[in-house]
C-alpha cells in the first residue's frame, strides 16, 4: 500500500472513530443491565475482587473512573465500553482497509457491525466484552503486520498484549491457534532466539493488573471472591475453579445433540444481527479469501471456529431460558469480529462482479458496493429505539432496589441467584452499603460455606458473630441461631432449615418465621409491597425483549406466583387469581402459574378457562405431565367429555412414559 493511501486510511480510521465514540456515548446506559454487569460494576466502585477470574484489568480501569464525578457509576464504569467499541471500529477500519484497499468496501463491513444490535448493545453497557474485543483486533492487527514486515517490535507488543488480555476475559486463549497460524510463517522461516527472553519477559510484565485482586483482597471488601489474599484462593479465582474452566457452570451437563444445537443458535444470530444479505455477502467474502488470500482466510476461519462453534459445543452452555440465551449471545461478539472480514471482502468481491458486468453491457462501469450503505443504515434504524430505551432504563437496578425496600431496618438479605444477587450487590454497594440501607445486611447464599467467604463477612459484618470453625457444622445455622429473632431474616429463596422455621413469601424476598400468619394481614403486606415495586414490563421491554433483562421481569412474576400459592392454600380465591393473572401478563409462558390457576378455575367450576389456559399448551408442544392430567380432569369431571377425556388421557400416559423413560 501506498504511504498517501496508507496515510488516507488513517484519517478515515480517526474520522470514523470520533464519530462512533460521540455516538455511543449518547447512547450509552446509565445503569445496569443484567447478567454480570451488577458484579462488575460494584467492584469496580468498591475497590473490590469481581467473580471468577476477576476481571482485574477491568476492575481497575473501571475502578479508576468511578473518580469522575459524572453522571451515575454505572455510566463511568460504561466508559470501558463505550470507548472500548469505538477505538475497535476504528482499529478495524485500519485493519480491513490495509487489506482491501476499498475505503468504501470497508466503511460499510465496518458500521454494520457498529450498528449490529449485539455489538452495539455490549458499547452501551458496563460489561466486559467491549473492551475484550478491543483486545483482539489491536492482537491481530500488530500480528498482521508482523507477518508482513518481521519487525520484532510488533511481536513483542503482541506478547504484552497477550499477557495483559488474560487478565482481562480468557477466551482470548481461543484465538491462539489462529494467531500461530498468522505468525507461524514468519517465525518459522526466521527464528529469532535472542529475542525470546525478551518475549516472555513482556507477556509476564502484561500479567502485572492481577495484582490489583491481591491488593484489593487485603482491603476486604465486601465483594472479595475467593479472597485471593492466599495463594490457593488467588489460583481458584484465576483457574475459575468455583464454575469449571471455560465452562458456563459446573451445574449443567449437555447432550452432544444439545450442545451442537448451539452451532445453530450462532448463525441465527448472524442472520438476525447482520440481515439475509449480510449473511449472503458474507459467505461470498469467505469464499473470495479462499481463492485468493489463503493465509487471511486461515486466520480467520480457525478464530471463527475456535471462538465460536468449538467454544460453544465445549462449553455447554444451557439454553433454557432468557438468562441463560442472554449469557450465551455475549460469545457470539468474537465471531462476529471475524465475520466482519468477510463482509468486507465479500463486498470487494460484488463491486469487482459489478464493475466488470456493468462495463460489458453498459459501457459504464457502476460500483455496485455503493447500493449497500442501506445494510448499515437499516440497522441503524432498526436498532437505534431498542439501544437508546437502555440510556435511562433502570429495570435491572429497581429489582434490587424494590428488594431493599422489602426489607425493615436491621434485617439481613441472603441473596442468591446472578439475577437478583449482582443487581442487588450494586445497589446496596453504590448507595453507600450497610451504614446508608438502614442497617440492612447482605449475604450471598451460594457462598456461606466457604471459609473464605466466611472470614469475609467475619471482617465486614462482626456484629453477626460469625465464628470459624462453624459451631453446628453450617455457617448458615449459626447465624439464624444467634441473629433470629432479633433480626429479621430474608432470603430470595426458601432454604432448608428443618421443621422449626419455614419462609413466607413477601413481595421479592421471602421472610423467615416461625409461628403461625394471619392470612389477611399476609395478603395486605403483600398488596403494599407490589404497589410500591416498578412495573417491569414497561421502560426498555416495552420496546424490546432485551434477554438479560427480559429476566427481570420474570422474577416479579415468580414472587407473583408465590404468593398466591400461599393464598391460594388460604382458599382466598380472588387474592389467588389476581396474583396469578399478574404473573401471567409478566410471563405469559409460565407453565407453574397456568396450571395454578387452573387447578383453581377447576375448584370453581370454570371449565372454559381451564382449557382455554391449557390446550394451546398442547397444540405448541409445550404441554407437561401436569397439563395433560388437568386437561383430563376438566373434560372427565367438568365436560363429561368422554372422547376428549379418553384422548387427553392418552396423552397424558405417553408423556408419563417419556419422561420416565431412562436416558440412551
Amino acid at each position: 500500500m501506498r504511504i498517501e493511501d496508507w496515510k488516507r486510511g488513517e484519517k478515515y480510521a480517526f474520522v470514523l472513530g470520533v464519530f462512533f465514540l460521540l455516538f455511543y456515548l449518547w447512547t450509552q446506559s446509565t445503569s445496569i443491565y443484567g447478567g454480570d454487569g451488577g458484579d462488575l460494576v460494584s467492584a469496580a466502585f468498591s475497590f473490590g475482587v469481581a467473580h471468577p477470574p476477576g476481571y482485574p484489568l477491568y476492575t481497575f480501569l473501571g475502578w479508576m473512573l468511578t473518580k469522575i464525578p459524572l453522571y451515575t457509576i454505572a455510566w463511568r464504569v460504561g466508559l470501558l465500553s463505550s470507548i472500548s467499541g469505538a477505538i475497535t471500529l476504528g482499529m478495524l477500519f485500519t485493519f480491513l482497509f490495509r487489506l482491501t484497499k476499498n475505503a468504501l468496501s470497508t466503511l460499510i463491513a465496518v458500521a454494520t457491525l457498529g450498528f449490529s444490535y449485539l455489538f452495539w448493545l455490549y458499547t452501551a453497557v458496563p460489561e466486559v466484552f467491549a473492551l475484550h474485543i478491543l483486545i483482539s483486533i489491536f492482537l491481530f492487527y500488530l500480528g498482521w503486520i508482523y507477518q508482513e514486515t518481521g519487525r520484532l517490535k510488533n511481536l513483542y507488543a503482541c506478547s504484552f498484549l497477550f499477557g495483559l488480555s488474560l487478565t482481562h476475559h480468557h477466551t482470548i486463549l481461543l484465538l491462539v491457534p489462529a494467531f500461530l497460524i498468522l505468525v507461524w510463517k514468519r517465525i518459522h522461516v526466521k527464528p529469532n532466539f535472542i529475542s525470546l527472553p525478551k518475549i516472555i519477559g513482556l507477556f509476564f510484565l502484561g500479567l502485572i493488573p492481577y495484582v490489583y485482586v491481591v491488593i484489593a483482597a487485603h482491603t476486604n471488601p465486601l465483594l472479595n471472591w475467593e479472597d485471593p489474599k492466599t495463594l490457593a484462593g488467588f489460583v481458584r479465582l484465576v483457574t475459575r475453579a468455583m464454575y469449571g474452566s471455560f465452562r458456563s457452570t459446573a451445574l449443567f451437563n449437555l447432550s452432544l445433540t444439545d450442545r451442537l444445537y448451539h452451532i445453530s443458535l450462532l448463525f441465527h444470530s448472524i442472520y438476525l444481527d447482520f440481515t439475509k444479505v449480510g449473511l449472503v455477502v458474507g459467505v461470498i467474502g469467505m469464499v473470495s479469501i479462499f481463492f485468493r488470500r489463503r493465509l487471511l482466510f486461515w486466520v480467520t476461519s480457525t478464530a471463527f471456529l475456535f471462538s465460536g462453534p468449538l467454544y460453544l459445543i465445549y462449553a455447554g452452555f444451557p439454553y433454557e431460558n432468557n438468562f441463560h440465551l442472554g449469557t450465551i449471545e455475549r460469545f457470539y461478539l468474537v465471531p462476529y469480529l471475524f465475520f466482519v472480514f468477510w463482509i468486507a471482502f465479500g463486498l470487494v468481491e460484488v463491486n469487482t462482479w459489478g464493475i466488470r458486468i456493468t462495463k460489458r453491457f453498459l459501457r459504464i462501469p457502476i460500483k455496485l458496493n455503493i447500493l449497500f450503505v442501506l445494510l448499515p443504515l437499516v440497522l441503524l434504524l432498526t436498532n437505534f429505539s431498542k439501544i437508546y430505551s437502555l440510556k435511562y432504563d433502570r429495570t435491572a437496578e429497581n429489582l434490587g432496589q424494590d428488594i431493599l425496600r422489602s426489607l425493615p431496618p436491621r434485617s439481613i438479605l441472603i441473596v442468591s441467584d446472578d439475577v437478583v444477587t449482582m443487581n442487588t450487590e450494586y445497589v446496596y454497594l453504590a448507595s453507600g452499603g450497610k451504614a446508608k440501607n438502614e442497617d440492612k445486611i447482605l449475604l450471598h447464599w451460594g457462598f456461606m460455606d466457604r471459609p473464605f467467604y466466611n472470614s469475609v463477612y467475619a471482617h465486614v459484618y462482626p456484629e453477626l458473630g460469625i465464628s470459624l470453625p462453624s459451631k453446628s457444622g453450617s455457617i448458615f445455622k449459626d447465624l439464624v441461631l444467634q441473629n433470629y429473632p432479633s433480626r429479621s431474616i430474608y432470603s430470595t429463596i426458601p432454604l432448608d432449615l428443618g421443621s422449626k422455621y419455614w419462609w413466607l413469601p413477601y413481595g421479592l424476598v421471602y421472610k423467615l418465621v416461625s409461628d403461625k400468619i394471619d392470612h389477611l394481614d399476609f395478603l395486605k403486606e403483600n398488596d403494599a409491597l407490589f404497589a410500591n415495586y416498578q412495573n417491569p414490563a414497561t421502560g426498555a421491554l416495552a420496546i424490546y425483549p432485551h434477554l438479560l433483562l427480559s429476566e427481570v421481569k420474570n422474577r416479579y412474576a415468580d414472587a407473583y406466583r408465590e404468593v398466591a400459592s400461599i393464598l391460594g392454600v388460604a382458599q382466598l380465591n380472588d387474592a389467588t387469581e389476581r396474583y396469578l393473572n399478574r404473573s401471567l401478563e409478566l410471563n405469559s409462558d409460565d407453565l407453574l402459574s397456568k396450571h395454578e390457576l387452573s387447578r383453581l378455575y377447576l375448584r370453581e367450576g370454570k371449565c372454559d378457562q381451564v382449557t382455554a389456559l391449557l390446550e394451546p399448551l398442547s397444540d405448541t408442544g409445550q404441554a407437561t405431565v401436569e397439563t395433560y392430567s388437568l386437561l383430563t380432569e376438566v373434560y372427565k369431571s367438568c365436560f363429561h367429555n368422554e372422547t376428549q377425556t379418553k384422548y387427553y388421557q392418552s396423552l397424558y400416559e405417553q408423556k408419563v412414559k417419556a419422561v420416565e423413560r431412562p436416558l440412551q
